[in-house]
Order: C-alpha cells, then structure tokens, then sequence
C-alpha cells in the first residue's frame, strides 16, 4: 500500500515537474518570440529612418544643385537723371540791338568829347549820343530846359565844335535849342570824334 502510495506521488511530482518545465520553455519561446518581434520592429525602424534620412540628403543636395544653376539677377542702378541745363536764350539775328545812349560833354579842340557818362550829369552833359555798335553814332543837344541855358551862356564854347548853324554864336533873348539834323561820331582810339556836326537853331 505504502509503496502505492510512493508511486502515486512520485508520478505527481513528475507531472509537476514535467507541466513547470513545459511552462518555462513555453514562457522561454515566448519571451524569445517577442524578443525577435522587437527586434524586427527595430531593425525596420532603423531601416525607415535611414531611409528618410538619405531622401532628405538627396532632396537637399538636388535643391542646392538647383540654386547653382540658377544665375540670380544682379541688382543695377541706374544712372543718376541728367539735369537739363537751363535753356540758353538765342537771340534772333534779324532783331537789332538795343541803342546805347551816352551822355557827352562839350568836345575839345580836336572834336572829341572829353566826358563822357551813362547818366545824365547836370553842368556836364550837353549832348546824347545812341550807338548801335559801340563804334557809330549819331548825337543830338540833350532836350533840357537847364541844358539849354547853360549851353547858351557862352555858345561858341559849349556848342560850336560839336554843332553849326545860322548865327549860332549869339544867343542873346533865346531860350531853347532845336536839333534840326543830328551829328556823327565814332569811337576812335579811346574817344568819341566829331565827324559831322549837328545842325541846330535857337528859339
């Protein structure tokens, strides 16, 4: 009975013994299984992000590739504006010039007006003269009533070396003079020269 007995446990503890060993080898497959399932699972991780990180290269290489090739317009300035020069005013050739009047003083001796001025000098002027060309000119007794008086006081001094006319040297009861023809002059070697003279009278 006893050794029965000892039989039957026996063949319990081997059971036992047999089902742990199974359940550690199945436990053992198990773990080995999801070991290589991690694994894998890694490796392909691996493998995708190598992947990715070539296609990233290439795209960046490609795209660098590309801004070389292309020639980036260069920046010019243009050229400063030019500035219209102010317009010169052309004076037409078939307009004539402007007169120049230029007050004179009694002539001397030799018939050259020893003053003469711009401006009307009361005491000193006694004649106008208008030139066209600075050289030529015509002259005539200023038309003032001051001018007058004064050239009459002595007439022979003041108007005959410039002027001639009937009776000329005496002025006596007259008050103003007429330019009946004007004179000529021209402007000689610094000075205006009486070349023709004027032709006045007395009233």
């Amino acid at each position: 009975m006893t050794t029965i007995i000892l039989f039957i446990l026996v063949a319990a503890l081997g059971a036992v013994a047999v089902y742990a060993l199974l359940t550690a080898m199945k436990a053992q497959r198990e773990v080995r299984q999801l070991h290589e399932a991690t694994k894998r699972t890694f490796d392909k991780g691996n493998k995708d992000l190598q992947k990715l990180t070539e296609e990233m290269v290439r795209r960046i290489n490609a795209t660098k590739k590309e801004l070389e090739k292309t020639e980036l317009p260069t920046a010019t300035i243009p050229p400063p504006a030019a500035v219209p020069a102010a317009p010169v005013p052309m004076r037409d050739p078939d307009k004539p010039k402007p007169p120049r009047k230029l007050y004179l003083a009694k002539p001397d001796d030799s018939g050259c007006f020893d003053r003469v001025a711009d401006r009307f000098e009361l005491g000193n002027s006694i004649f106008l003269l208008t030139t066209f060309d600075g050289i030529n000119g015509t002259f005539t007794v200023i038309d003032n009533a001051d001018v007058h008086r004064f050239a009459m006081m002595m007439p022979s001094e003041n108007l005959m070396r410039a002027c001639e006319g009937d009776a000329i040297q005496r002025a006596d009861g007259k008050t103003r003079i007429v330019t009946d023809d004007p004179g000529t002059a021209r402007f000689d070697n610094g000075q205006w020269r009486v070349i023709n003279k004027a032709r006045i009278h007395y009233r």
